[in-house]
């Protein structure tokens, strides 16, 4: 069940359930929790949190992961990954883990072991306290961006909350950049080429080759990055100002609904008026009409 509320609120709801049990399975946000269990304290869960307005909703899955029910598998689920290796050695240069098991980054030595992978199938996802350890990094600069890889952007809201709740917005005066893979019920070609083109335009190096290579016998496609860069020439101005504008701009008047603004170079003695309405502008003269059109009346001129 998705909850709208932190997990302070949520606790002790969880903790008073009389029917069956549920525990805060995901962390999502600090103001969203994945709650699972006994389907009967999911029920009176979901009673409680209408009566209050909280907004809720039951997920559409059958097995409460991230729980104690699945300790029950733990054990043959670790029999079955036990000899699946890691095809080489890690590399100094890899990229930090941020696991959502521990909410913090691990070495690659745990990551690569199965017992991770069991640990992660029965413990609570910490989403929230990793990608804050994420935010905290100082690594996290203004080209920090999130990519969230699977069948839907749903990651994309969690991930605002807590960015909006940390120090690291307030510095960079926005929100860092999101992108999503795949979305539900659009076309998936589109959205992964919306996303490369997204991340080469913030400037992230990506292997294009891969990602338009052609049919076999074709030349393939070649990014193309040192075109010279065009010289614009800003010594002269290619501009015509209306009369008008001019004096509105350097001897403009205050403005009335009716006249408009004062025009300059008339007759000695004299007063111009100018202005040009509608009547968005000036709604009433809808209601003078002769044959059906709105006519703007006789004592207005006086």
């Amino acid at each position: 069940m998705a909850v709208g509320a932190s997990p302070a609120y949520v606790e002790p709801h969880l903790a008073s359930l009389r029917d069956g049990f549920a525990t805060i399975a995901c962390y999502n946000s600090p103001n969203s929790v994945t709650v699972a269990g006994d389907r009967a304290a999911l029920v009176e869960l979901s009673t409680r949190l209408a009566k209050t307005g909280t907004f809720h909703r039951m997920l559409q899955v059958d097995v409460a992961y991230h729980t104690d029910q699945v300790i029950s598998v733990a054990g043959c689920y670790l029999q079955s990954i036990k000899g699946v290796l890691p095809s080489g050695p890690a590399k100094p240069a890899s990229p930090l883990f941020y696991s959502s098991v521990t909410g913090k980054p691990e070495p690659s030595q745990v990551v690569r072991s199965p017992w991770y992978w069991v640990t992660n199938m029965v413990s609570p996802v910490q989403f929230s306290r990793a990608v804050g350890q994420i935010l905290s990094d100082k690594r996290a600069t203004e080209k920090l961006s999130f990519i969230e890889i699977g069948p839907h952007s749903a990651l994309k809201g969690p991930l605002r909350d807590i960015a909006q709740s940390h120090q690291v917005a307030r510095e960079l005066g926005r929100l860092p950049d999101y992108f999503t893979a795949l979305r539900r019920n659009e076309n998936s070609c589109q959205d992964m080429l919306h996303l490369v083109s997204s991340l080469l335009n913030r400037g992230f190096d990506v292997d294009t080759a891969v990602v338009f290579k052609t049919t076999a016998g074709s030349s393939a496609c070649r990014l193309v990055k040192d075109l010279p860069s065009y010289s614009f020439n800003t010594s002269r101005r290619y501009w015509h100002e209306s009369r008008l504008a001019t004096e509105y701009e350097h001897h403009g008047s205050a403005w009335h609904v009716l006249l408009g603004h004062k025009v300059t170079g008339t007759i000695a003695n004299s007063l111009e008026f100018r202005n040009v309405f509608s009547l968005d502008d000036i709604p009433w003269p809808q209601d003078h009409q002769v044959h059906g059109e709105a006519i703007f009346p006789a004592a207005g001129y006086i």
